[in-house]
């Protein structure tokens, strides 16, 4: 009887814990498609942007997946990742080879250089900035949710 509470009271801490694991990360999500506007998106306007080129498909390819659960003994250990999948990124807004190179635009945008039309463009360093952004507020955000939800954790 105490045993079967016990595995209860587990599995709603673990159903709490996965609902605030998926509510974190769409808000890391999110965040990261905020700074990519702001960062990529308004900081730099090359002439396709001026001409209404842009595909924003590089933001959209940002996206929630990897949902896991993994038990063992009496742990559990709850995993999702946000996560570029650059295979999202498929239009070509009138050009037969845009996003060809789709793999390293992350790394392009991040660190500056050429891209498409082989013109070089500023770095714009969304990346490091979402990163320094998840390192302060996520543990505070994490808590809050916890403790929003009878969870008292240090």
């Amino acid at each position: 009887m105490v045993s079967n509470s016990i595995e209860m009271l587990n599995q709603d801490i673990s159903n709490v814990m996965e609902s605030i694991l998926h509510e974190i990360t769409e808000e890391l999500k999110d965040e990261l498609h905020l700074i990519i506007e702001e960062k990529v998106y308004e900081a730099y306007k090359g002439w396709y942007a001026e001409r209404g080129f842009r595909t924003y498909e590089f933001l959209e390819s940002f996206v929630v997946e990897n949902f896991d659960r993994v038990m063992s003994g009496d742990a559990t250990t709850l995993t999702e990742e946000v996560l570029n999948d650059p295979l999202l990124m498929t239009q070509y807004t009138g050009f037969p080879y845009s996003h060809y190179q789709r793999e390293e635009l992350a790394e392009v945008i991040e660190e500056g250089g050429e891209y498409l039309f082989e013109t070089e463009a500023p770095p714009r360093p969304f990346w490091q900035e979402w990163l320094t952004w998840c390192f302060t507020q996520i543990p505070q955000r994490f808590v809050q949710k916890c403790h929003s939800r009878g969870l008292y954790i240090v």
